[in-house]
C-alpha cells in the first residue's frame, strides 16, 4: 500500500517551509532549495584528490566533467533511516528484514538500518509516500551550491 502525501497540498499557495516532518515515518525532511550548482569535479580537482588519497582512484575519474545542473525545490531526509522507522515499514508491510535488524550491536532502535539494498530503499521510500534521490539531487544536497569537499 503505498501513502501519499505532498506538502504543496499542505500550505497551498505559501512560502515552502525549511523543513518539514514526514506523517508517515515521522523523519524530519529538509528543504534542498531548486537553482543552479556545479556537479562533478573537474581534472584539476581528481588530481587533488589523487594527492590526498595518496592513490589514484579510478572511481573518481567518474565525476569529470564538472558542468551546470539545474534542479526544481526538494526535501531530502536530514538523516539516514533509522531501525526504529524501518520496523514500522516491515509491519505495515511484510517486507524482507534486513539480516542485522535484530542484532544487538546494529539493530538498536536509533541507529541508521543497514543491509538493504536498492530495491529495500525504494519500497521504504514509497511506503513513506517519497521518492529516493536521484543522483544530482543527493550531490546538491550534500555539496550545496559552494562546491564543499564531502568526507
Amino acid at each position: 500500500m503505498e501513502n501519499r502525501w505532498d506538502i504543496r497540498q499542505t500550505i497551498a499557495d505559501g512560502p515552502l517551509p525549511e523543513t518539514i516532518v514526514s506523517p508517515v515515518d515521522g523523519a524530519e525532511m529538509v528543504l534542498v532549495p531548486g537553482g543552479e550548482f556545479i556537479m562533478g569535479i573537474s581534472e584539476e580537482e581528481l588530481y587533488h584528490i589523487f594527492k590526498l588519497d595518496e592513490r589514484q582512484t579510478p572511481i573518481f575519474a567518474t565525476e569529470i566533467p564538472a558542468r551546470k545542473i539545474n534542479l526544481s525545490d526538494y526535501y531530502i531526509d536530514r538523516y539516514p533511516v533509522t531501525n526504529y522507522q524501518y520496523r514500522k515499514f516491515l509491519e505495515k508491510t511484510g517486507h524482507r528484514r534486513p539480516p542485522l535488524l535484530d542484532d544487538s550491536i546494529w539493530g538498536k532502535p536509533m541507529q541508521p538500518v543497514i543491509f538493504v539494498g536498492w530495491d529495500d530503499a525504494r519500497a521504504y521510500a514509497t511506503w513513506a509516500g517519497k521518492t529516493l534521490p536521484t543522483e544530482q539531487q543527493w550531490e546538491k544536497a550534500a555539496r550545496g551550491t559552494d562546491r564543499r569537499w564531502w568526507a
